[in-house]
């Protein structure tokens, strides 16, 4: 019997750029602003970050794209405006091939604090079919990855910790706190080397899990 039944991936940094999320909250949004609004780029600009200072990083409201949609009456929906993003954003190659791998192998999630209406239409980008969503703000209403958001995703597929592999580029979120439970944990390091189990990319890290059954 495998010792690993779920393989887990964070989204952003580890299946796409860190350009997507920013493309979306400090390009996408202002410039529909400015459109449905009738005001200068520059203009939106300042209105949308300050307002979303306001709310500030600590409530779940700023992580939601539907929120903000609602409150500037875009006309656009998030999937609309998430694939306006996408079209400026570097989906990583390795991610094609090395999901579509783990996917026909394992039981394939994404553990991510974006939420779902964001990881959707990457995934369909990426043509992969097979998969489940557990956004920390999505579903457990959490702004953050901590040791509970990964236990209870364990809880809700009936496994245990330790038979779920994790990977993401955040020490805290994508190691330090799955591995607190149990999790096995790898970082991927695209750029830069860490002093934890670490990987360039997606291909080497399907190669890993491949040889640890």
């Amino acid at each position: 019997m495998r010792k690993t039944i779920v393989v887990s991936l964070d989204v952003t940094g580890t299946i796409v750029s860190r350009e997507y999320v920013d493309n979306f909250w400090l390009e996408v949004i202002p410039r529909e602003y400015a459109r449905v609004h009738g005001v200068s780029l520059e203009e939106a600009k300042k209105r949308v970050f300050e307002e979303y200072d306001e709310v500030g990083e600590e409530r779940i409201e700023w992580y939601i794209p539907e929120y903000w949609v609602k409150k500037y009456k875009l006309n656009k929906s998030v999937k609309e405006l998430a694939q306006e993003a996408l079209r400026e954003t570097h989906v990583f190659e390795d991610a094609y091939e090395s999901l579509h791998l783990i996917s026909n192998n394992y039981k394939l999630i994404f553990s991510t604090n974006l939420p779902d209406s964001l990881v959707k239409p990457l995934l369909r980008k990426i043509g992969v079919e097979k998969y489940e969503i557990f956004s920390s703000v999505t579903h457990y209403h959490m702004i953050r990855k901590t040791r509970d958001f990964y236990r209870r995703v364990a809880e809700d597929l009936n496994v245990k910790p330790r038979e779920i592999i994790h990977i993401g580029d955040d020490l805290k979120y994508d190691y330090i706190e799955p591995s607190s439970i149990g999790v096995k944990a790898i970082l991927i390091c695209r750029n830069t080397g860490r002093d934890v189990p670490c990987v360039r990319n997606l291909i080497e890290f399907w190669e890993l899990i491949s040889k640890l059954e």
